[in-house]
């Protein structure tokens, strides 16, 4: 914070000084200031409220009746779904910086920032924050950004516009730091997009991070698998296993884990759960890659572009067999892939900028496309008992399936 005081006092008194700083000039900027938010009031406000519109969708989890939907680090929308006709929120669940989440046994496993929560969810009506391990995801931070933890989690930006004296000769294209630890963004309002300009937000993954198998709980971050046991209502942790960057999804299928990362599938015995054990990697040039199994063969979608890098959008079905002899089968060109599932005879498929795209997987070498259904920006799908519940970025909608060549729609909520 040192930097920073330095910065204001250097803000204040250059009105005065202008007229000595012939290589200055006086530029009008836009400036976010990180909005801290304690631990213990960010516990406190862990509460059930009145049902809110979706804004920011990230994952579903279905349990029994029930359909969690996280909203990006805003908490999580509870729907009864016993009729997916016709859906009814419950009500949401208020939990700043969370992410991922996951159900077992009316215990409800949910990030916190960096933090591990256990609700108890046996009322639904009534849900309580029953145990908290600190420090679990250290690396839920702020890219490029020092901040102050003594102050506890960064919650928002305070935004102020004003006019600062730099130097003519400084070449910011466009972004500065308020302090060389950057933790005050500077955006000059002359730049070209400088109004839509977002400060930084903490890690996020794509599709689920959790996974639960057996009394055991595994989570990833970037680099880290996570495990826990969960026989009791407080998990115990128990290993942090390292591994390479750019870890994003994780899905278990008798006894191993297949996590999808930036460059490839790693697979993981859970011969010994506490501390997985790896057995095998299939690499792939860089891209995003969601990836399940039925234990034959593994389906993953490659996306390229943007924070995934590479260029390849593609569908490629792997023989996982044998665990030890992973081979690629076939690939089926995409636009832009996310999330998928399968039943017995298919594969679901949410393809950005074309809808859910429907295949037969009878015959892995020859995948047929038969149908497809229109929705927008489709980001993940659970398949579960002939209807698909498939999540946009602000809705989540139903359909029926029964008959895969006549799919009906059922419902929308918000």
């Amino acid at each position: 914070m040192k930097s920073l005081r330095l910065l204001l006092f250097f803000v204040s008194i250059s009105a005065f000084t202008s007229s000595c700083l012939k290589d200055h000039c006086k530029q009008q900027v836009r400036m976010y200031f990180p909005i801290y938010k304690a631990r213990e009031v960010l516990l406190s406000e862990v509460k059930l409220k009145a049902p809110q519109t979706i804004v920011l969708a990230g994952k579903i989890f279905s349990y029994g009746n029930y359909l969690f939907i996280n909203d990006v680090d805003k908490g999580i929308h509870i729907i009864d779904n016993s009729n997916p006709a016709s859906p009814n929120k419950i009500g949401f669940l208020n939990l700043e910086g969370n992410i991922d989440l996951w159900v077992k046994k009316n215990l409800l496993y949910a990030d916190c920032y960096d933090n591990l929560l256990v609700l108890d969810i046996s009322d639904i009506h009534n849900i309580r924050l029953v145990e908290t391990l600190p420090n679990i995801f250290p690396q839920r931070n702020y890219n490029g950004a020092a901040l102050d933890a003594t102050k506890g989690y960064v919650v928002g930006w305070e935004q102020k516009d004003t006019t600062l004296e730099m130097d003519c000769k400084n070449n910011t294209n466009g972004l500065l730091y308020g302090n060389k630890r950057g933790a005050v963004y500077t955006m000059e309002l002359s730049a070209s997009g400088a109004s839509s300009f977002i400060p930084p937000s903490g890690l996020a993954g794509s599709l689920t991070r959790f996974n639960v198998t057996g009394d055991f709980l595994y989570c990833i971050d970037n680099s880290t698998i996570h495990s826990f046991n969960i026989s009791l209502q407080k998990p115990l942790k128990l290993a942090d296993i390292a591994l390479s960057w750019g870890l994003e999804t994780i899905f278990s299928f008798d006894s191993n884990l297949y996590i999808g990362t930036s460059t490839g599938v790693l697979i993981y015995s859970l011969i010994t759960p506490a501390t997985p054990i790896f057995v095998n990697k299939m690499e792939h040039v860089r891209t995003c890659d969601p990836v399940i199994t039925d234990g034959h063969n593994a389906f993953l979608t490659l996306r390229g572009g943007s924070a995934c890098g590479g260029f390849n959008n593609q569908m490629d079905v792997l023989d996982v067999n044998n665990l030890k002899n992973v081979s690629l089968l076939k690939s089926y060109p995409l636009t832009s892939p996310y999330g998928l599932g399968m039943d017995d005879n298919h594969v679901f498929v949410c393809d950005e900028g074309y809808g859910v795209r429907v295949f037969t997987r009878t015959n892995v070498m020859q995948m047929l496309e038969i149908n497809k259904i229109v929705v927008e920006h489709p980001r993940d799908i659970i398949v579960l008992d002939k209807t698909l519940l498939i999540l946009t970025d602000t809705k989540m909608v139903q359909y029926d399936y029964q008959d895969i060549n006549n799919i009906k729609f059922l419902s929308q909520i918000n």
